[in-house]
């Protein structure tokens, strides 16, 4: 009976320390799958927020009721963010508002069909009030200024373009070689455009006016 007992203990001692190993060998793989699946759901959450909030933004435009701003940043600030409910953060939204050339576009709803503007791995956010090369979001809309940004008047196509860049804290697992940067650091951009024609609502002096 002695001896059983000592060989029964031994094969239970063997046993924890395979469960232990494969534990080592199993945790990491798991801890990565759940962190791109929360990264993922994230992503997803985050862009329906940035969707909705362009969308209600640019309703502002299009009825005449977001003609104060006269820079990018004050019109991220005073109309764009209150649509976000503070979901996301401001420090990281950029936005462009142009005018729409109706004369090269036959129809002007297809320039919201935008990519966003990555040269080779970065983002360049030039046109949109941020830094790097201009690069341009579609050949339908005309350039108002070096920040691309301007108020609508009445009776006018826009586009709008968002883009949200926050930190991707995935970024040393993806590799350098898919990794996204801007300012020399890995971010996660999402891009929202709305194209529509405003309302004839009454004209008023706006300053950098479309």
């Amino acid at each position: 009976m002695l001896v059983l007992k000592r060989s029964c203990s031994s094969l239970t001692a063997d046993r924890h320390g395979a469960f232990a190993l494969e534990f080592a060998l199993v945790a990491p793989l798991f801890l990565i799958a759940l962190l791109f699946i929360f990264n993922l759901a994230y992503d997803l959450f985050t862009e329906a927020v940035l969707d909705n909030a362009t969308q209600s933004t640019a309703r502002q435009i299009q009825t005449g009721s977001a003609q104060t701003a006269s820079n990018a940043s004050d019109f991220i600030q005073a109309y764009f963010c209150p649509n976000t409910y503070g979901l996301l953060d401001c420090k990281n939204i950029y936005v462009r508002v142009e005018q729409i050339d109706t004369s090269t576009c036959t129809d002007f709803y297809d320039a919201t069909s935008g990519t966003l503007p990555v040269t080779g791995t970065t983002l360049e956010l030039g046109d949109f009030g941020g830094t790097g090369a201009d690069v341009g979001p579609t050949g339908c809309a005309t350039a108002n200024s070096t920040t691309g940004f301007c108020n609508a008047g009445p009776n006018e196509a826009i586009l709008i373009s968002v883009i949200y860049a926050p930190p991707n804290f995935l970024g040393g697992l993806l590799g350098a070689a898919n990794t996204i940067t801007y300012n020399g650091n890995a971010v996660s951009p999402l891009l929202a455009t709305a194209g529509f024609e405003t309302e004839g609502f009454p004209a008023t002096s706006m300053a950098n006016s479309c």
